[in-house]
């Protein structure tokens, strides 16, 4: 069953404190009943927590890992007995508990010829999720720490400015034409005011056209660059209209 999302537009701005890696993003009650929502910028990073059954947080990445929806605005729904966030984009539903993928496997039998339902399975380092904590007494509220394990999907879109307006706006709307609204909301004020993307090709579009400029570029150094360098892709290493993956 399907929940409304939280008021469209709800961002906060992290404390600048910060424990062993975690940061104070909210207070303690800004959460309150199952599906409600508020979208964050940590260390840069776009990242959304999300409140599950009882007192259970989530947090993952705000910009969905296919083409960069805004995916944390989704319903969140029941898919096999586990919570799951949809993207209103192209509709792909992501397991809260670890960012993965559902899907329902089909194997062949070689005695019938034909196809077969071989139960839900579940992708891997699709969505990145992060460590969230409700705390009370001194530190009360709700505080977050980024993982930095292996390589995720999402992490080309993370710190995608113009893919998080979307999500800053509670915009799930996808318009073929590719027309987007004016504005300057954001997460902690930090979102481009030209507006956000309707469509996937827009971030796809930038993705291409950001690694042809910065090719002259010398590589980043620091740790404030790091998050723009993964958004870069090198027009050679583009194929476009090839298959080069049937992951589900």
């Amino acid at each position: 069953m399907a929940l409304e999302p939280a008021p469209a537009g709800t961002s906060t701005t992290p404390d600048q404190a910060s424990n062993g890696g975690w940061i104070r993003v909210a207070d303690a009650d800004a959460l309150k009943r199952k599906g409600e929502r508020i979208h964050v910028r940590v260390g840069g990073r776009y990242v959304s927590v999300i409140q599950g059954n009882g007192s259970i947080l989530y947090c993952m990445d705000s910009i969905c890992y296919h083409t960069g929806g805004p995916l944390t605005i989704g319903d969140i729904e029941e898919v096999n007995g586990e919570l799951c966030v949809r993207c209103p984009w192209h509709h792909y539903d992501i397991r809260l508990a670890d960012g993965a993928k559902p899907y329902q496997a089909m194997n062949f039998d070689p005695a019938t010829k034909k196809l077969v339902a071989a139960g839900w399975k579940y992708t891997k380092n699709t969505q990145r999720t992060h460590s969230v904590e409700l705390r009370h007494g001194l530190d009360a509220g709700i505080w977050v720490r980024l993982s930095a394990d292996s390589k995720f999907e999402s992490d080309q879109f993370a710190y995608n400015e113009n893919a998080a307006q979307n999500v800053s706006k509670g915009d799930g709307s996808f318009r073929p034409d590719g027309s987007s609204p004016q504005g300057s909301a954001g997460f902690s004020g930090s979102v481009a005011s030209q507006g956000g993307y309707k469509r996937s090709g827009e971030v796809m579009a930038e993705l291409r056209a950001s690694k042809s400029v910065a090719q002259a570029q010398p590589s980043p150094s620091s740790s404030s660059a790091v998050g723009k360098a993964v958004q870069r892709m090198h027009p050679q290493e583009w194929r476009p209209f090839q298959i080069v993956s049937k992951k589900q």
